[in-house]
């Protein structure tokens, strides 16, 4: 822990000045309604049971239409940032999920200083995870903290949310209405010594107060003028329709079916410094409570991994850590092996139950590759240790780099997979060819795998997610000249 004093961030040397900065702390509970606010439009504040039908800018177009419940659980990191002299800086983090078998909305508040496992970087805090890899690696330390996987962000930031608060009118703060300069600074620490968590009660405070805001008669009747103030006050990678289906499921539940909490810390001070260490057991519980699907479904959420770079290859152990977190597994280390000369790919197990030998098949079915090896030594650090070899390497090598992706327009909408391809080339990806469909009637975009390999089904996923839709299919036949074909339908 002696390498955490480096993690204080850029502070100014006077009080005046650190004050300054920690009055643009976003509100840790405005997550709830951020994740209806990515509706663009359609219900931005009708959380608490408002109908969003009845939105004088929405007509006809979805009076008496069923809703559309996701076909699976919805998670989103939800992170507030403030800009500075030296770039974003994130001042909060929450996670925020929605089950469709529950029917529930659960909010769990992280605070900045907690301290985490950051894939290929050690251990270091919330804050510092976000400044090294903004929301991709800041979603792979929450996952790795929680072991829950996160498929959406949002982000919003301090001007965002002045912008959320002013164009409802202000809300009501130590007895006056104020504005949201006012609002945010009353989130604020009051000093420079305070802690973090006594600020939780404040913004709880405050949230209450813009439920009871919003809700009114008076803001409601706002709405349309309301939400075209609010279009640069945030990001998302949910697209209009996810957006739009989910803003219409969540006006439909009630108070009892929204709880928010902050994840259970216990203290740690650390060079004249409060960190927030998890507390696991608590964690656990909280984690199982919001998705009880994780401990009835005992497989690869139930098996922690290690993860050891055998070859040397900066990343490349990180990169691993990625496609296991994402596919359900509990990454608890990343580390270099005792050399770089591993020719094969070890997948080591420290006992011969039936329960290590099934986890280390699992592994080796997601991988495509590896030995199975018995080490008796006692640990209680991972249940799988996987030292990466030089076989998976190029592999990795062979099918990642290249990211050969086509782009086919199956829509009516001239010039649509030009556009697309456009942002998959901003994304990375080498986009070798664009086209039309066979057809011009997709209703559902899809993401056709040619290479099945775990490497490029992860490539695939990864684009559903810039997307923000599609649906990821499995080609019977192999191509050489891509990886991925993209055809585009009206979902997106």
């Amino acid at each position: 822990m002696s390498d955490l004093s480096q993690y204080r961030g850029k502070r100014t040397r006077n009080k005046q000045k650190y004050l300054r900065q920690r009055r643009r702390r976003t509100i840790v509970w405005v997550a709830a309604i951020l994740l209806i606010l990515i509706a663009a439009g359609v219900g931005v504040f009708s959380l608490y049971g408002f109908d969003v039908n009845k939105l004088p800018f929405m007509g006809n177009s979805l009076t008496g239409a069923a809703l559309k419940q996701p076909q699976e659980r919805i998670t989103a990191l939800v992170v507030g940032v403030k800009d500075t002299s030296v770039g974003e800086e994130a001042q909060t983090f929450e996670i925020a999920t929605y089950s469709p078998l529950t029917k529930h909305l659960d909010v769990i508040a992280i605070p900045t200083a907690t301290m985490v496992e950051i894939p290929g970087h050690g251990v270091g805090d919330m804050k510092q995870a976000y400044t090294l890899g903004k929301i991709a690696l800041t979603e792979a330390s929450v996952q790795y903290l929680t072991g829950i996987k996160i498929n959406h962000f949002v982000k919003v930031t301090d001007k965002g949310f002045i912008k959320i608060i002013d164009a409802v009118g202000g809300v009501i703060v130590d007895g006056k209405n104020s504005s949201g300069k006012v609002a945010l600074d009353f989130t604020a620490a009051t000093s420079k010594d305070e802690k973090e968590l006594p600020q939780v009660d404040r913004q709880n405070n405050l949230i209450m107060a813009l439920q009871k805001k919003v809700t009114g008669d008076d803001t409601l009747t706002r709405l349309p003028t309301i939400m075209k103030s609010l279009k640069s006050a945030y990001d998302s990678d949910f697209s209009l329709t996810q957006a739009t289906d989910l803003a219409r499921v969540l006006a439909s539940l009630g108070p009892a079916a929204v709880k928010v909490q902050t994840l259970p810390v216990k203290e740690i001070p650390v060079n004249q410094r409060i960190f927030y260490q998890p507390e696991k057991t608590a964690v656990a519980a909280l984690i199982n409570r919001v998705f009880p699907e994780l401990a009835k479904a005992g497989k690869a959420n139930d098996i922690k991994v290690r993860v050891m770079n055998g070859v040397g290859e900066p990343g490349i152990a990180t990169d691993l850590a990625k496609l296991l977190t994402d596919s359900g597994y509990r990454v608890v280390d990343t580390k270099n092996a005792d050399n770089f000369d591993y020719t094969e790919t070890q997948i080591v197990i420290y006992s011969n139950t039936a329960q290590s030998t099934e986890a280390a098949a699992k592994v080796k079915t997601l991988l495509g590759l590896g030995k199975v090896v018995v080490n008796n030594l006692p640990q209680d650090v991972a249940d799988v240790t996987i030292i990466i070899g030089k076989d998976y390497a190029d592999k990795v090598r062979e099918y990642m780099l290249q990211k050969k992706v086509e782009v086919l327009n199956g829509t009516s909408t001239a010039g649509f997979a030009s556009t697309i391809a456009d942002k998959l080339t901003g994304a990375g990806y080498n986009v070798v060819n664009t086209g039309n469909a066979d057809r011009s009637d997709y209703a559902v975009t899809e993401i056709v795998v040619f290479v099945n390999n775990p490497q490029v089904k992860q490539m695939a996923a990864d684009i559903a997610k810039l997307l923000g839709a599609g649906e990821v299919k499995i080609s019977p036949t192999a191509r050489t000249d891509i990886e991925i074909s993209v055809i585009l339908g009206k979902d997106i």
